[in-house]
């Protein structure tokens, strides 16, 4: 099986049986896990290896607070916290038939102050 293209909202993936349908913005830049480590390392001097073990500590460390309710601020960057995502009803793509989807605990992100400003000082193209 392969990947397919589908052209329709931008950022938008998807995985529908085999196939994964994408659709990303022309020219969209991705900062990945690794470009990270790796200008972290150059920018402080320590060594890739612990960058990476600093980054995943601090993720673990998130991921444990998340599930056990709390909230997690890093003051002027932003918060994460858990929010319960309320029960629904949904139609299943394969069978046309309404599907009850129950209540679920979700991740979210809400951003600071100063990233806020950050990201809106940006210019626009």
């Amino acid at each position: 099986m392969g990947r397919r293209k589908i052209i329709g909202l931008p950022g938008v993936v998807k995985r529908v049986g085999a196939f994964v349908l994408e659709n990303r913005q022309e020219n969209k830049q991705h900062r990945y896990k690794t470009d990270i480590v790796r200008q972290v390392a150059k920018d402080t001097g320590l060594t890739q290896r612990e960058v990476l073990e600093s980054l995943n500590g601090t993720l673990k460390q998130i991921s444990s607070a998340l599930s056990r309710g709390e909230v997690v601020v890093f003051p002027g960057f932003g918060s994460f916290y858990t929010r319960v995502r309320a029960a629904s009803s949904a139609r299943s793509f394969a069978t046309g038939k309404r599907v009850e989807v129950p209540a679920m605990h979700m991740a979210g992100f809400r951003a600071g102050k100063l990233l806020k400003e950050r990201v809106r000082a940006r210019k626009t193209k």
